[in-house]
């Protein structure tokens, strides 16, 4: 088993009021490795932290429904209790899948800023 647990928001389109909302979803099982670092620029600061994070299917455990991991999503650091991306959270810039032999998925690998 993985060490991790991490929060996923993934954001939903509401048709009706042109706007969205966010699916929350607490995965466990899963491991990351995470940096958090400030990045000083003319303008004052900005945040440079970055997450490396590796998710096996076969083993991690969902609380509940569907989610995905794209671009329109965010990931929080253990389990947040709110419906809203909150907390240490990061947006998904990458999402690698990485093939075993026969080409099964073994695991995914997402890289986030």
């Amino acid at each position: 088993m993985f060490p991790h647990t991490i929060t996923v928001w993934n954001q939903i389109a509401s048709n009706h009021t042109g706007g969205f909302t966010y699916h929350r979803t607490i995965i466990k099982n899963v491991r990351y490795e995470s940096t958090i670092a400030k990045q000083s620029t003319k303008e004052g600061e900005s945040n440079a932290s970055t997450l490396l994070l590796f998710v096996f299917p076969t083993e991690m455990v969902s609380d509940k429904g569907n989610f995905t991991f794209d671009t329109d999503t965010y990931i929080g650091l253990g389990e947040i209790d709110t419906d809203l991306p909150s907390g240490e959270h990061y947006s998904i810039d990458s999402v690698n899948k990485v093939n075993a032999m026969g080409n099964d998925i073994h695991h995914f690998e997402i890289k986030g800023s």
